[in-house]
């Protein structure tokens, strides 16, 4: 699909980036986190040259980005995208909700496994009280 889109586009369009980033989501899910990484770090080159910083898709990618460092214990890097992406994302007037838990979630693993437990807890307050809410709307239906 990439290359379909590197043809049409001339290798000038982001969605060449979106195309690059379900292959590296593939990578990903076959633990093949080091390629995944390259990807998606790929991904947010392109997305800087197309969109805007706070764009919902560079978001995206750098949580994404996050979880393929965790498991290669690249806890520093892990942290610094899944925070980056995580405070654009909640800023948003309706982030995607399956993407917010998935960087808290990648969080709370960083820092425990950094030793850092006050991080860990804050993140898992705020894990629970998203489910808290979550819950109340979906009895409130």
């Amino acid at each position: 699909m990439a290359q379909i889109y590197r043809t049409v586009h001339k290798d000038k369009h982001y969605v060449i980036g979106v195309a690059l980033s379900n292959l590296a989501g593939v990578y990903h899910k076959r633990q093949r986190y080091s390629e995944a990484e390259q990807l998606f770090r790929d991904v947010l080159r392109r997305y800087g040259t197309e969109l805007a910083a706070d764009h919902q898709l560079v978001d995206i990618a750098r949580v994404r980005l996050g979880t393929a460092l965790v498991p290669q214990r690249k806890y520093a890097d892990a942290e610094r995208e899944l925070l980056a992406g995580y405070q654009i994302l909640i800023k948003q007037s309706t982030p995607p909700p399956a993407w917010v838990e998935s960087a808290r979630k990648e969080l709370v693993a960083v820092y425990d496994s950094l030793d850092r437990r006050a991080d860990a807890d804050k993140v898992r307050a705020e894990l629970a009280a998203a489910a808290q809410k979550s819950a109340e709307v979906a009895a409130a239906k």
